[in-house]
């Protein structure tokens, strides 16, 4: 019966991906709801006729994404502010010419296309504010069963169901409690923006418990790389926007929090000086990155410019250090991977969303959007020194989604503003026998 599950999520998954045809929103909505499901069962490895499970979702959007500009009217084929993602995936193309390992290459490269097309989607999809919550309503419910899921391993202790897990914290159907916390801090912006924007009692609460869940999950998750790009996110978002925010209800939920979880934060802290009590490790998990990472440069300075190909990170740690090991930066990563020309344009990639965020206008309108949004930037930025996200088929798209959805929101509102500052630069004049004429002197 369980052999048959996965297959069933993949096959109902696939059709709720291809209703896009009808309303783009299913797709992008679609995929983040089913891709969660499929993930424990993507990790054992489980096939489909031979295949990777996730394949038909993966070749679903790519798909999608070439059929679209062809079927849809004014389809744009580059997403705002995406020329250095372009740019990047384009060097990872080239990269595969010398790529050590050409199989894990092309499905690498498969899983950037997918990340492609779903910017692209979820940016053409949104017409209006209603799109934009259709999408991050599918992201909120999506992280129900993960958040159930979580609940059950602290409560029961069970924290091997999927992964062998080296520390005594919640996974949910992540396998890693890495990338289980990465996720929760996406869901965290989308419950803030519907918090922000709710009108009526009953969605408030909602959100207000859903808020609750995902901050003891991140917790329990025990990532102190995510909780500390998380708060310097919110500290760059709150001080731009501090005119919309009560610092006095967020200062005495801080300490509540404090008060609830700070014996099992310090703890988390503490185990960086007695590695030894939570892991076979004798030293801890950052000094071991810091290691593996000048281990690595040496390797990464042999082929500088084009890097040894996409995706072939795996051979290359084998031959070098005698097994597959992930780098735990990306930014390393890539350049391993594909050299500095990779690195730059993905590195300028964030720089150039990050700073679209820092430098928008506050308005009343879109604040909570923006501030979601520069808040998960920063994290993106901070969090990618330290883990693996960027060959995420499933925390790296969810973040550039969100990032299209509200790229095009400002986009809409900036045209609608223009649209009326226009037409109240009429400038109406006496026309042939005195009936007023209007002629517009100008655009903006």
């Amino acid at each position: 019966m369980l052999a048959l599950l996965p297959k069933f999520i993949v096959f109902v998954g696939s059709l709720c991906l291809f209703s896009g045809i009808f309303l783009p929103t299913m797709t992008v909505a679609s995929y983040m709801v089913v891709r969660p499901l499929i993930q424990p069962f993507a990790w054992l490895q489980y096939k489909l006729f031979g295949l990777p499970i996730a394949l038909p979702l993966t070749l679903t959007v790519i798909t999608l994404g070439l059929i679209f500009p062809v079927i849809k009217g004014r389809w744009r084929l580059t997403v705002e502010k995406s020329g250095f993602f372009g740019l990047f995936i384009v060097i990872a193309f080239l990269s595969l010419g010398i790529s050590d390992d050409v199989n894990e290459s092309v499905a690498a490269l498969a899983k950037l296309l997918t990340v492609w097309f779903l910017y692209n989607i979820a940016y053409n999809s949104v017409k209006c504010k209603k799109d934009a919550f259709c999408i991050i309503d599918a992201l909120i419910i999506a992280s129900v069963i993960p958040l159930l899921f979580g609940f059950y391993q602290a409560i029961t202790g069970n924290y091997d169901l999927i992964y062998s897990a080296e520390v005594k914290r919640i996974s949910s159907v992540f396998a890693t409690g890495n990338d289980y916390g990465i996720f929760l801090t996406f869901v965290t912006a989308a419950a803030a923006v519907r918090l922000g924007t709710a009108t009526t009692r009953k969605t408030q609460i909602l959100m207000l418990v859903i808020l609750s869940m995902i901050l003891v999950s991140q917790v329990l998750s025990l990532n102190r790389g995510t909780w500390l790009a998380l708060i310097m996110g919110f500290v760059v978002a709150a001080v731009k926007y501090r005119k919309y925010i009560n610092f006095k209800w967020v200062f005495v939920g801080g300490v509540v929090f404090m008060l609830v979880f700070s014996g099992k934060i310090m703890q988390r802290f503490q185990e960086l000086q007695d590695p030894g009590s939570v892991h076979y490790s004798k030293i801890s998990t950052l000094e071991g990155r810091f290691a593996y990472w000048a281990a690595l440069v040496p390797i990464i300075m042999e082929r500088p410019i084009m890097g040894y190909g996409i995706g072939s990170s795996a051979m290359v740690t084998q031959k070098h250090f005698g097994k597959p090991r992930k780098p735990h930066n990306d930014y390393l990563h890539l350049f391993l991977e594909t050299g500095v020309f990779g690195l730059l344009a993905y590195v300028a990639f964030l720089g150039r969303i990050c700073f679209y965020f820092l430098m928008r206008k506050v308005t009343r309108d879109l604040w909570i959007w923006n501030f979601a949004m520069l808040m998960l930037s920063v994290y993106f930025i901070v969090i990618s020194g330290v883990q693996n996200i960027v060959q995420s088929i499933m925390n790296f798209p969810i973040f550039l989604i969100l990032v299209a959805v509200v790229f095009k929101l400002n986009h809409i509102s900036t045209m609608d503003d223009n649209t009326e500052a226009t037409e109240k630069r009429a400038d109406f004049t006496p026309g042939p026998g005195g009936i007023l004429r209007a002629r517009v002197t100008g655009k903006i």
